[in-house]
């Protein structure tokens, strides 16, 4: 502050708060005037001054000279020993006050506002705001890396883990070959971690329903976990998002044509017969910059960008067995026929049926399809001239059919039978009315089948609703809606591990008296979302959680004690063990 003409002026009548503050108490202590002539001079209240002589006494007034050096313009109020110890302190995610007590603990005075200075200038950020429960916990040491050097095997070994029932996927993963799978598809290695552990971990986060990759920090210092990916710990957030900038579509393709090939020929696919679909991803990103197209998202009742995906499964087994999630609008109507390649070249044959809704392909398709003989069932437009020329047929036309299917409401709908010419469709195509089907106007069933009766294909593409049960189950387990990227490619490897993770919870669930038909979300919950420990012996991975009440399911199926042998566990085989005690640190 310059200071006034007359230098009386700016010791009596003093305008800085704190200035004033200092000759208040100089006035009390020193020139000994009393309370009455101090509150007079400086326009304050006799009890104001007698309440800051006894903060004063107290120490609670802060000091009102820097023991520092001006600060110059571009230069900083502390040296750089000093700056090194805040900056290291950080690292052990200590708040400012944290770092300020510590640091006077160790004879280094420093206020907070100081500290946040320093850290401000270096690039932190603001911790995220901690209750009092969370301050009182140990500092966390930073997160060791993900090196594939740091894993140990030896026999004697027991390490904690959040999801110890994760390692009962294994024997799955060691049938149908993961690893090898995965080393064919050629995904590239990085120097500390090798493919096959990228996927085991990616694959991870599918099996233990982590709705995101950056959500894998809460567990990436788990070593339990981090033995399942044959690493020390599970890689961090920025090395499994940026893996997939380094893969085009091709590992992605392949690997999912190994899986399936493996599962085929374990005979987990009883018939030919898929479900199609299509399911849009939503981007909830900024549209602006997005390069995404435009779909129509039928549960939000508007267009959106979105990553348009392809899905496909199998009638009896309920599996998943296709996904692509690189689908541009001009490529949707052949997506059918994309299957049709992708299953020919997986077992060596084409598909004998196909059920689709109707937005999936064109008439063409459907003419193609029925040139290379394959059966296909799809639903027509309910176009205005053909529902008024249906409904005009007399009533003895109709007949009354069973839709074999318990659950379903509608079971005896009546239907009219005949063929009818569609355009950009060679001759005739069979056309199945249905009415009193659940809707107010009749439902088209379009279909190259000529054999089988009416009822029997109702009931047939009533049973395509498995697949919108299962997308239910990508979605809501899976979490395939938690869009990874704006780039399409980063999101088939997405949509891919999806698929591997749904087959391996079918796999685990049909070996589960009372859960075949259960949910990934009910499995998970119910059995397998429980702590414990992993413990290696000679030749076996111990399994180790304390008992609850759905563990008998468990321990009377084979998942509880497979005799398989696990590659990438030194051949060891893995054990369910249940113990009374607390087998995870607090």
């Amino acid at each position: 502050m310059p200071l006034p003409r007359d230098p009386v002026d700016y010791f009596l009548h003093p305008r800085a708060t704190n200035h004033r503050r200092y000759e208040v108490l100089r006035a009390y202590f020193i020139d000994r005037l009393s309370t009455e002539e101090i509150a007079r001079r400086f326009a304050m209240v006799p009890g104001s001054v007698r309440v800051l002589a006894t903060l004063f006494r107290q120490g609670k007034v802060g000091e009102f000279f820097r023991d520092t050096a001006p600060h110059k313009r571009g230069g900083a109020l502390y040296d750089v020993p000093l700056k090194e110890a805040i900056l290291d302190l950080r690292t052990q995610r200590l708040s400012v006050y944290d770092i300020a007590r510590r640091l006077r603990r160790l004879n280094r005075p420093v206020s907070h506002q100081t500290v946040w200075m320093v850290l401000k200038e270096a690039g932190h950020e603001r911790l995220a705001k901690r209750s009092t429960r969370q301050r009182a916990l140990p500092p966390k040491l930073p997160l060791p890396h993900a090196d594939k050097d740091g894993v140990a095997l030896a026999p004697g070994r027991a390490v904690p883990c959040r999801a110890p029932l994760l390692f009962l996927f294994a024997p799955y993963l060691e049938r149908i070959d993961f690893d090898t799978l995965v080393r064919k598809a050629r995904y590239r290695d990085t120097p500390r971690i090798h493919n096959t552990s990228y996927l085991r971990a990616l694959l991870a986060l599918k099996l233990l329903a982590v709705p995101r990759r950056n959500h894998v920090m809460p567990i990436a210092d788990d070593p339990g976990l981090g033995l399942w990916a044959s690493l020390n710990v599970l890689p961090k957030t920025t090395a499994l998002s940026d893996y997939a900038y380094f893969l085009g579509p091709a590992p992605h393709r392949a690997l999912l044509r190994g899986v399936v090939r493996a599962r085929s020929e374990l005979e987990a696919y009883p018939t030919r017969s898929f479900n199609l679909d299509f399911h849009p991803i939503r981007h909830f990103g900024d549209p602006s910059v997005s390069r995404l197209e435009k779909d129509f998202v039928t549960r939000r009742g508007q267009a959106v960008n979105v990553v348009v995906s392809a899905f496909g499964q199998e009638l009896g087994s309920r599996e998943m067995v296709y996904a692509k999630a690189n689908v541009l609008k001009e490529e949707k109507p052949e997506q059918v026929l994309e299957f049709v390649r992708f299953w020919r070249e997986t077992r060596g044959e084409a598909p004998l049926e196909l059920a689709f809704d109707a937005h999936m392909t064109t008439h063409g398709v459907l003419a193609e399809l029925d040139h290379r003989g394959i059966t296909f069932l799809t639903v027509r437009e309910r176009r205005p001239k053909e529902v008024a020329r249906v409904l005009a047929v007399p009533s003895d036309r109709w007949e009354s059919v069973k839709v074999d299917i318990e659950s379903r409401l509608y079971q005896t709908p009546r239907v009219l039978d005949e063929e009818v010419e569609i355009s950009g469709y060679p001759g005739r195509i069979r056309q199945i009315a249905a009415m009193d089907y659940g809707k107010d106007k009749p439902t088209f069933l379009l279909t190259n089948d000529r054999t089988r009766r009416p009822g029997t294909l109702l009931t047939r593409y009533a049973r395509r609703a498995l697949i919108e049960n299962n997308l239910g189950e990508q979605v809501h387990f899976f979490h395939v809606d938690a869009l990874s990227s704006s780039v399409r490619i980063k999101v088939d490897l997405d949509v891919v591990l999806s698929v591997v993770a749904s087959g391996a919870y079918r796999w685990m669930a049909r070996q589960l008296k009372g859960f075949e038909t259960a949910t990934a979300a009910t499995i998970w919950s119910q059995l397998l979302d429980r702590r414990g420990t992993v413990e290696l012996t000679d030749d076996e991975v111990v399994v180790k959680v304390r008992r609850y009440s759905r563990v008998p399911v468990l321990l009377e199926s084979k998942v509880s004690r497979d005799p398989t042998p696990i590659t990438w566990l030194g051949g060891r085989r893995v054990r369910l063990e249940i113990t009374r005690g607390e087998t995870y640190p607090a």
